[in-house]
């Protein structure tokens, strides 16, 4: 079953910008048991997929996958592009405790989070997610594997210190993804698009 998330894609300038800052990020907390995601697999999640309960989040049935696709189309087609940039640096769940580190999304919130929330209930009845507060736009940097020492104070010390380049672009699509789970990490790939309204 694949394993699957609807996200919204950074354009080539803002990808540039994530590379710079989680290569600030990594030059801050070198030695720090911190596992970084790869660059050029960040996204803007949207909404996760599960339809069957006790299992992995994200795995749906194939058959199910049409009623998806035409699910996305349909919250894209209610949906203009939206202008967004990149912002400064934060963790969940909080910077006390880390365990993701993340640049985050400003720009128009508003219609960003009108989609998530279309999105997630045209997929209800095809998925079901794992309950989540509020709706915080961001690209994940990389993961704390484990806190030790003084692994809290060197990341909000880093995080503090450490501004990132904010760059502006417009979304303009949602891709749905789906994650391949290998040993030497996730690989991404594209099962369709869906273009935001004109």
């Amino acid at each position: 079953m694949p394993r699957l998330f609807a996200a919204i894609e950074p354009a080539a300038e803002v990808l540039n910008t994530i590379r710079e800052a989680q290569a600030t990020l990594r030059r801050e907390l070198a030695g720090e048991p911190i596992r970084w995601q790869h660059p050029g697999q960040a996204h803007l999640t949207l909404h996760f997929l599960c339809n069957l309960p006790g299992h992995v989040l994200g795995t749906v049935q194939e058959h199910v996958l049409p009623a998806v696709a035409r699910a996305v189309q349909g919250a894209c087609r209610h949906s203009r592009p939206i202008d967004l940039k990149t912002a400064g640096f934060g963790t969940f769940p909080r910077v006390a405790r880390p365990s993701i580190l993340w640049l985050g999304v400003a720009g128009d919130l508003g219609e960003l989070s009108a989609l998530e929330r279309h999105l997630s209930f045209l997929l209800t009845g095809l998925s079901s997610t794992k309950p989540k507060g509020r709706f915080t736009s961001h690209f994940t940097l990389g993961r704390v594997r484990r806190l030790e020492g003084g692994t809290r104070e060197r990341v909000a010390a880093a995080l503090t210190l450490s501004s990132p380049k904010s760059v502006r672009w417009t979304a303009t699509e949602v891709a749905l993804i789906e994650s391949r789970l290998r040993p030497e990490g996730a690989e991404h790939h594209v099962r369709m698009r869906a273009n935001l309204a004109p």
